[in-house]
């Protein structure tokens, strides 16, 4: 079986997805079913878009939106779409509606070099979406697959990088919660570019996700967020220095069959000295 909202592989009768923390058993996985192929949804879109924005062809798909390149007719720039296709519009619990709104309403608020910017928000016609800018590059996820362990140089630039987006988000009273490398775009150049701001939580609302539930990826939780209590932006430092531990020793500091047991291994033991790698 495939996670739903990563299609990374997973064993059998997995109860969660150790590269995204997705639950993937039971009515969690059939109230989030992955987007299936509608060939409809692009011509829906286009006509939602007026004559603004060309779209071109897909670039991804997931548990929640379907992202297409298309071209800014205007000014003659590569943009980026993200759309909640209908069908998800309609769930009961209006929880990835508002996610969506709400990552959208966020990014547009941050105005910083190293955080990606959005153009325009759907105004109310028949589909949620939004225009970003397009990051040519790739993940700093892709490139530890590639190349597992980096120079101390780069690895200290793109933590710098990162870091100088998630202290101007923290200013604007904005906690990120999912900083991982897959959230990380970096371009020929290694500009870096934080994206995802899908679960980020302003510090001066109500959480979405109700009271002490638990939001992230399990490999670069913060303890405060594995056992759902108030996070604060030094959440995001943690998750940030896994990562830095990540690109400079090789490997993740914490790992498991399961997610609980990565979970108490962040609670409960020290990471082991980068010393000994």
């Amino acid at each position: 079986m495939n996670c739903y909202r990563c299609a990374t592989p997973l064993p059998d009768n997995s109860r969660f997805c150790l590269s995204c923390g997705a639950d993937v058993s039971g009515e969690a996985a059939e109230r989030t079913q992955p987007v299936d192929a509608d060939p409809e949804l692009q011509n829906e879109l286009q006509a939602d878009l007026g004559g603004d924005f060309q779209i071109e062809r897909e670039l991804g798909r997931g548990g929640m939106a379907v992202v297409y390149l298309a071209t800014d007719v205007h000014l003659g720039r590569k943009v980026a779409v993200k759309v909640l296709p209908p069908e998800l519009t309609r769930l009961a619990s209006g929880g990835l509606v508002e996610r969506f709104k709400r990552e959208a309403r966020t990014s547009a608020t941050l105005d910083h070099p190293h955080v990606i910017p959005i153009f325009r928000v759907s105004t109310g016609g028949k589909l949620f979406w939004y225009v970003m800018k397009y990051l040519e590059g790739e993940a700093l996820d892709d490139l530890l697959k590639r190349e597992h362990q980096l120079p101390f140089a780069r690895a200290a630039d793109i933590l710098k990088q990162t870091a100088d987006a998630l202290a101007y988000a923290h200013r604007k009273n904005v906690i990120h919660r999912d900083v991982k490398p897959a959230n990380v775009m970096l371009d020929e150049n290694g500009w870096v570019t934080v994206t995802d701001f899908g679960i980020a939580k302003a510090l001066d609302t109500s959480s979405l996700t109700g009271s002490g539930s638990m939001i992230g990826t399990p490999y670069y939780m913060s303890p405060e967020q594995c056992s759902g209590t108030k996070v604060t932006g030094a959440s995001d430092q943690y998750s940030l220095a896994v990562m830095a531990y990540q690109m400079v020793g090789g490997h993740l500091p914490f790992t498991g069959d399961t997610v609980i047991e990565i979970i108490k291994k962040h609670c409960m033991e020290p990471p082991p000295p980068l010393a000994v790698l």
